[in-house]
């Protein structure tokens, strides 16, 4: 945690506490559900594909503005811009929607977790 913040802005690190925060109260909602352990496992396996996710896209956006500054391009950053000219609501839009999404995949995991599993598939997952 201290060589995050050490390394990371300040605007970056400020999401670490808040992920933890958010994995905490998503393993204590799931805690006394029927299949806990799918649960925990998927939702481990969706914030490391956010993070993964997060990570390829900053080194293709990366590289587009690099290849957009060398070939002359002015505004190399808005590269990949829809609209470059965007209203000031498009970004809080764009992150209330992300969050929605995100909410609805983490709802979408517990629903499935709360189904408890057949007798033979609980025996071939416990070994």
């Amino acid at each position: 945690a201290v060589g995050m913040g050490m390394y990371l802005p300040m605007e970056v690190d400020l999401f670490i506490p808040l992920g933890a925060l958010l994995g905490w109260l998503y393993q204590r909602s799931t805690s006394k559900l029927a299949n806990h352990a799918f649960a925990e496992r998927l939702g481990t396996l969706m914030a490391t594909g956010l993070i993964v996710g997060e990570s390829l896209m900053g080194v293709l956006y990366a590289a587009l503005v690099a290849g957009a500054s060398g070939a002359g391009k002015e505004d190399s950053a808005g590269v990949i811009a829809f609209f470059p000219d965007a209203p000031s609501w498009a970004t809080p839009l764009g992150m209330a929607l992300f969050a929605v999404g995100i909410g609805a995949l983490y709802a979408w995991t517990r629903g499935r977790a709360g189904v408890p599993l057949p007798a033979s598939e609980e025996r071939a997952t416990v070994r």
